[in-house]
C-alpha cells in the first residue's frame, strides 16, 4: 500500500509508503449513494513540526500494488491531543461528497421567453417519458458539467417511465431520486480504470452484477454485516 498527494500542496504528489508518513491506520469505506471515504490516522511526536499532513481540499490517492485503489478530496483534518499522545485524523472523501453539495440546474425558459439556468431538471417528454438509463445518463452528464470530479461509465439497461421533473435538489439528490424507482440498482465508483483520470461512476442492476461466493472464516473474510437500504424499497 502506497499513497500520494497533490503537487504544490503540503502533502505532495510523490508516492510514499504509509509508514513513512507516520500513518498507523488507513480505512476505506465504499458506499452506494453516499460518499466513499478513506480515513487516515497519524501518530506524531509533535503536531506543529510534522509538515506533511494533507491540506483541506487537496487530493489524496491510495494505491495497492501500484494500482489506484481510491482517490478523493481531503474534507477533514482533525488534530487530537492528550496527555500521552498527539494524533491527527484525516478524512478523504470520494466524488459523491461533491454531488451532495452541487446544486442541480438546467436551462429553462420562463413565461416571458427568457432562458436561464434554474434549480430544476426535467427528464423525458410529456408524451413519451424516457428510459431510466437515459435519465440517469443525463443527470450524471449535467453533474459533470457543473463540476463533479467524475467520469460517466456503464449504466445498466432499464425501463421507460413518465416525464419526471425534480427541483431544488443537489446532483446527488437527483441521482438518488431516480434510482429509487429501480430497487435492484447499485451506484458505485470504479477508481482503478486510470491512475490520472477522475473516478468512473457506474450503475448496475442485480441481473448484470457478478455472482460471488463468500466463505466466512477465510483469511480475507472474517464476518458479514448486512445493512438493507430502506429508502430503495418499492413504494406500496
Amino acid at each position: 500500500w502506497t499513497i500520494k498527494g497533490e503537487s504544490g500542496k503540503s502533502f505532495t504528489d510523490s508516492t510514499v509508503t504509509l509508514a513513512s508518513q507516520s500513518i498507523t491506520s488507513a480505512v476505506c469505506q465504499f458506499r452506494s449513494l453516499e460518499a466513499d471515504t478513506l480515513t487516515l490516522d497519524y501518530e506524531v511526536q509533535n503536531y506543529t513540526s510534522h509538515s506533511t499532513f494533507p491540506e483541506l481540499r487537496q487530493s489524496v490517492t491510495l494505491f495497492r500494488d501500484g494500482t489506484r485503489f481510491f482517490t478523493g478530496t481531503v474534507t477533514s483534518v482533525s488534530p487530537r491531543v492528550t496527555a500521552e499522545s498527539q494524533s491527527v485524523r484525516v478524512v478523504v472523501s470520494g466524488p459523491w461528497w461533491w454531488l451532495e453539495r452541487i446544486q442541480m440546474t438546467s436551462a429553462q425558459v420562463d413565461g416571458e421567453g427568457n432562458n436561464a439556468d434554474r434549480p430544476m431538471f426535467s427528464f423525458g417528454t410529456f408524451t413519451d417519458g424516457a428510459d431510466m438509463a437515459t435519465n440517469l445518463a443525463g443527470a450524471i452528464d449535467r453533474a459533470i458539467t457543473l463540476g463533479a470530479p467524475m467520469l460517466r461509465g456503464s449504466i445498466a439497461s432499464s425501463f421507460t417511465v413518465p416525464r419526471i421533473t425534480l427541483s431544488q435538489q443537489t446532483c446527488g439528490g437527483v441521482i438518488s431520486e431516480l434510482v429509487r424507482l429501480i430497487p435492484d440498482t447499485m451506484v458505485w465508483f470504479d477508481y482503478s480504470l486510470s491512475s490520472t483520470d477522475d473516478p468512473t461512476i457506474k450503475i448496475e442492476r442485480r441481473g448484470a452484477a457478478t455472482t460471488r461466493t463468500i466463505t466466512v472464516g477465510t483469511t480475507d473474510v472474517v464476518s458479514i454485516d448486512v445493512k438493507p437500504i430502506i429508502e430503495l424499497e418499492v413504494s406500496q
